[in-house]
């Protein structure tokens, strides 16, 4: 298709892989926290709800939450209301599940893994791929990849069997930033945001702007094919949503152990909201949280 098309991609780099991972850890389960946190807030924004009862319903977390602090989010303007277009035709990364039954209890001692992504086959193309690695050292792994990613999300070897799901994880927050004459300011300084465009069909120019410690500026789609003026906005910032932090996902290569603790200690180190289920062929199963 590419050829057909004249395109030439550019090569893929580490931090593409690990961006991709970024965006399927968020686009799925993960992006609910910012979806409700949303919902809050046009609770807050919309409504004369009762101060104390919204802080007594959501105790701890709104124990800091006072009228300075709902006036400041009340002056947000631009804001990207919670339901605004349809968007039943886009595909969508929703639910997932998996399960494993410990070889104590089966008759053939080895475990039994299911997974089940819960992938939309109605929306093509799909983002994972069955693919199998056979190395120089007679190491084998099968399973499925997602494209751009040197590794595996669901598989076994010869000693281990995996599978993911996404995790609930607070991986997402809002923020109100003021910006002046295109800057932001953090410990008295200002700073200058960075813009990014995109071009659409139809000679329209979508702008979009950040900080540098990740922070994204929230604006309604109607206003985002014009430039930013001056104002107080909302801004969103992901876990994993810088180069450094992207970094950090380290469990690239953890189907190589030859048991489920030891998968489960490269897992641990996972930055991405994810759970892992692990089997090995001594019987032994693992749960495994990341982020």
């Amino acid at each position: 298709e590419f050829v057909l098309v004249n395109y030439h991609p550019e090569p893929f780099k580490v931090v593409d892989v690990l961006a991709i991972l970024n965006f399927i850890s968020y686009a799925g389960l993960n992006d609910v926290c910012l979806t409700l946190e949303k919902l809050l807030l046009e609770m807050i924004r919309e409504t004369d709800i009762d101060l104390e009862l919204l802080k007594t319903t959501f105790s701890p977390h709104l124990d800091g939450l006072d009228e300075e602090l709902i006036s400041l989010y009340k002056s947000v303007s631009n804001i990207q209301p919670l339901a605004h277009h349809d968007t039943t035709e886009i595909p969508k990364l929703i639910n997932s599940n998996n399960w494993v039954v410990s070889g104590r209890l089966t008759e053939s001692g080895f475990p039994m893994m299911g997974s089940d992504p819960h992938m939309d086959t109605s929306k093509l193309p799909n983002i994972f791929f069955e693919t199998q690695f056979i190395g120089v050292d007679g190491f084998k792994v099968a399973g499925l990849s997602v494209a751009g990613f040197s590794g595996y999300v669901f598989g076994r070897t010869f000693d281990l069997a995996f599978s993911l799901t996404f995790g609930m994880l607070d991986m997402s927050d809002y923020f109100v930033e003021r910006i002046s004459d295109g800057k932001y300011m953090r410990d008295g300084e200002m700073y200058d945001l960075t813009l990014r465009t995109y071009d659409f069909p139809g000679e329209r120019t979508a702008y979009y702007y950040s900080t540098e410690d990740g922070l994204t500026l929230e604006r309604s789609l109607d206003t985002i094919f014009t430039p930013l003026t001056d104002g107080t906005y909302l801004a969103t910032k992901f876990g994993i949503s810088t180069e450094t932090d992207l970094a950090n996902v380290r469990f690239l290569g953890f189907w190589k152990a030859k048991t489920a603790i030891e998968a489960s200690d490269k897992l641990i180190r996972n930055s991405l909201g994810s759970n892992y289920l692990l089997a090995d062929r001594a019987g032994n199963i693992v749960y495994q949280q990341g982020g």
